[in-house]
């Protein structure tokens, strides 16, 4: 194997390897973090980089071009050590072209369903009340 060719090797391994970097998240999955209190979370990541106290909590990890961000939203008057996020959401946000991608979110929220004679009519009025959802996994 020539220079040449062992040189184009350790680039292409180089330029994959700082995409795996960048591409994978340094937070976990946000439906990991939706019920955990806001004590669990700083003791796992860190003091918030970024925050309004009253609505949300963020966290940033530099990846050079690129920024992950997690965030979780409270929506409270002041974010309590106990309290859980309604919202958690990560993202990597590509600061020069001003995206975000391979965003993913969790969503803590209540349904209220008034109860009805049949089955299939509670399942009417839950996909009404939601809009539009899956058709694959019918509710129980």
């Amino acid at each position: 194997m020539g220079i040449r060719k062992a040189g184009s090797i350790c680039i292409a391994v180089t330029i994959i390897a700082a995409v795996v970097w960048l591409l994978t998240p340094p937070f976990p999955a946000p439906e990991a973090l939706i019920t955990r209190p806001y004590s669990d979370l700083v003791a796992a990541l860190g003091p918030p980089t970024d925050s309004i106290p009253t609505k949300f909590v963020a966290w940033r990890r530099n990846r050079g071009i690129a920024i992950w961000t997690l965030e979780a939203g409270y929506g409270m008057a002041a974010i309590d050590q106990r309290a859980t996020p309604r919202r958690v959401s990560r993202c990597l946000w590509i600061d020069w072209a001003s995206v975000s991608i391979l965003c993913r979110a969790a969503v803590m929220g209540r349904i209220a369903v008034t109860p009805t004679a049949s089955r299939a009519s509670g399942q009417m009025q839950l996909v009404t009340m939601l809009g539009e959802l899956p058709r694959q996994r019918p509710f129980v």
